[in-house]
């Protein structure tokens, strides 16, 4: 099947040599340089889940952490190794001289340094401190077992674990997890998991470009496990597994009553715009999803708001999203596109298109999706005209495959149709 011209734009604009390897398994642009991390298994809990210098002295890159398993790139510069056993006035220039912080070893990494983490907890928040460079990121490595799971002891009331608001970063391999202490207890679970956000510079947006998150567990979130706004651009989110989110509005007994929750939010709702640096539309633009396994248990396992477009969510699982009046993804933001990916047993539609606005959430394209077991539809238009809407596999979701308010208008299309 061709790609469509609003595809072809979108990965451009990713970087198409990046998203065709990718595809193939490939995890950065230098398969050559890579740290392998391994995987680690889940145990259950009630609405959540458990696991069991100067240049001259800086370390050269190693193996990286982990057994054989996933493949995570690294960077040209030093490594600098962490462990929740090290102590920070090491120098974690090798594995048996560790710094024990994560937020350590970011104080000291330059563009191209990478972060490596040991297995173990990580009771920390953290935070960028420099960008890195496009050919010279800085990386943060690590397997499965390496679990960063916050902190309490801070005096603010952002509750994020890891907050990144500098350029060109990568994070593998490793695990964000919200929940420190007794999984049925509401104040045992911070907030946010990941929480990427532009400045303002001279009263201008101040865009934040390049992350790249691979091959992250990121599970039980208060609210929203990714958050990607103000001006986050280029970000890419892959090969990750994502949930639960949302266990403070969407678990019985806890004092939640909203719909927070998302796997992935791209962008600022426009009742939030003044909770910005700048009230400007939030252009949180050409951010690339891709090969991530949701299973949300809250709210959309992928959410863009108005304002934000160029986005490219394709070849995701999705599943578990409990909004009966959304759906398992959803763009209120214009021109962004849905591809090959498969959702099932939602609450709400497979796909949700409309925002705020008459002028929101149109021109998006939903292309080759399975589309299935959804219980409120398979595609919702709450906004009219859109971009291609063809080739989807759309069965068994209660309702028909297009609902919503301008279903009538959409009355002669086929979303199962040959795209043009």
């Amino acid at each position: 099947m061709g790609r469509s011209p609003l595809l072809v734009l979108l990965l451009a604009a990713c970087g198409e040599p990046g998203i065709e390897g990718l595809a193939a398994g490939d995890a950065g642009s230098n398969p050559s340089c890579t740290a392998s991390c391994s995987d680690s298994g889940a145990d259950t809990g009630p609405g959540a889940v458990e696991d069991a210098g100067s240049d001259s002295d800086r370390a050269e890159p190693d193996a990286g952490p982990g057994d054989a398993g996933t493949d995570c790139p690294l960077g040209p510069g030093a490594s600098i190794h962490v462990d929740p056993t090290g102590s920070d006035s090491n120098d974690g220039l090798s594995a048996d001289s560790p710094l024990a912080t994560i937020q350590a070893g970011l104080a000291l990494a330059r563009p191209g340094d990478n972060v490596v983490l040991a297995p173990g907890e990580y009771l920390e928040d953290v935070d960028s401190v420099r960008d890195g460079a496009a050919d010279a990121p800085i990386t943060v490595v690590g397997p499965a077992d390496a679990v960063v799971r916050g902190s309490w002891e801070d005096d603010d009331d952002d509750d994020r674990v890891v907050e990144i608001g500098h350029d060109h970063h990568v994070l593998c391999g490793f695990t964000i997890d919200g929940l420190s202490g007794d999984p049925a207890l509401e104040a045992s679970y911070h907030d946010k998991l990941l929480y990427v956000m532009g400045a303002a510079l001279e009263d201008k947006p101040d865009p934040v470009v390049g992350l790249r998150v691979l091959f992250v567990t990121l599970r039980n979130a208060g609210g929203e496990c990714v958050r990607l706004k103000y001006f986050t651009r280029e970000a890419e989110i892959a090969h990750s597994t994502v949930g639960p989110c949302g266990i403070f509005d969407f678990t019985d007994g806890f004092s939640g009553d909203g719909k927070n929750g998302e796997g992935v939010y791209i962008g600022t709702a426009p009742e939030q715009l003044e909770r910005n640096p700048t009230d400007t539309p939030d252009e949180s633009n050409d951010n690339w999803i891709h090969d991530n396994a949701f299973d949300t248990r809250g709210n959309e396992c992928v959410d863009i708001k108005e304002g934000a477009s160029g986005n490219l969510v394709e070849s995701n699982t999705c599943t578990g999203q409990r909004d009966p009046e959304s759906g398992g993804m959803d763009s209120r933001g214009s021109g962004n596109a849905f591809f090959d990916n498969e959702i099932f047993g939602c609450a709400g539609a497979g796909v949700r298109l409309g925002g705020d606005g008459p002028e929101d959430g149109t021109n998006n394209e939903v292309r080759a999706n399975d589309l299935h077991d959804n219980q409120n539809g398979g595609i919702k238009l709450e906004a009219w005209p859109q971009a291609d809407i063809c080739e989807n596999a759309i069965e068994d979701n209660d309702g028909g495959a297009i609902v919503g308010s301008f279903a009538e208008d959409a009355a002669d299309l086929d979303p199962t149709a040959p795209c043009p």
